[in-house]
């Protein structure tokens, strides 16, 4: 399966495709960043990367779609909630399955990949490293590639999850966190009952099936 990741931002627009069929070398078949517009308008440049978008995902050939969600309460959250949005509405409009992937989400993927110590403090440098050894790439990746690798093979095993392809024995743990935390209490007023979290129960809001279902459904 080929998944492409999206690290939308106004500065750097990376993106990459996962090949989950290879290894090394032909593992990211296509990567790169869309070039930043010469508007200072917020709305053309919001404009811009939707069409740019668009234009990316008739060019590029891919099965599903993993994009980062936008960390609230951060520099310049409303904006960047913004472009997020209107990424939505190409992925939309391209009918294409799409699941959010959080910035901490792809930290700890990375964090595991390279077996970092528990306290680690994964910065943009390890995120390009962790893309090198996985790809075989040296001296080619760009950070926002990079971020955008991380979230195009996360989503690649969620989506693996998702249709049954791959068992939930077979997670590691912090994919069991992410995908599919299940919790039964064994005392109190809740005693007995099974509470579960996880991006596989949160269908229409942190995924969405846009390639065979309606918008509102």
């Amino acid at each position: 399966m080929l998944t492409l990741g999206l690290d939308q931002s106004f500065s750097s627009f990376g993106w990459a495709v996962f090949d989950d069929a290879e290894i090394l070398f032909n593992r990211c078949p296509r990567k790169g960043v869309l070039p930043a517009p010469a508007f200072k308008n917020l709305t053309r440049r919001l404009m811009y990367y939707r069409d740019a978008l668009s234009d990316l995902l008739r060019d590029v050939t891919f099965d599903r779609v993993g994009i980062e969600a936008p960390i609230y309460g951060a520099s310049f959250s409303e904006g960047m909630y913004a472009l997020f949005q209107y990424c939505n509405e190409a992925i939309l409009s391209a009918k294409s399955d799409i699941v959010y992937i959080s910035n901490s989400q792809s930290k700890e993927r990375v964090k595991d990949y390279l077996e970092r110590p528990k306290k680690w403090t994964i910065s943009k440098d390890d995120i390009i490293e962790a893309a090198f050894k996985d790809t075989g790439e040296m001296g080619r990746w760009v950070g926002d590639e990079a971020d955008a690798y991380w979230i195009a093979q996360g989503a690649s095993r969620f989506w693996h999850y998702h249709a049954g392809r791959l068992p939930r024995e077979e997670l590691k743990p912090f994919e069991v966190r992410q995908f599919d935390l299940r919790h039964t209490f064994t005392r109190g007023k809740k005693k007995g009952l099974t509470e579960r979290s996880g991006l596989i129960y949160k269908k229409n809001e942190s995924f969405f099936l846009w390639s065979s279902e309606e918008e509102d459904t």
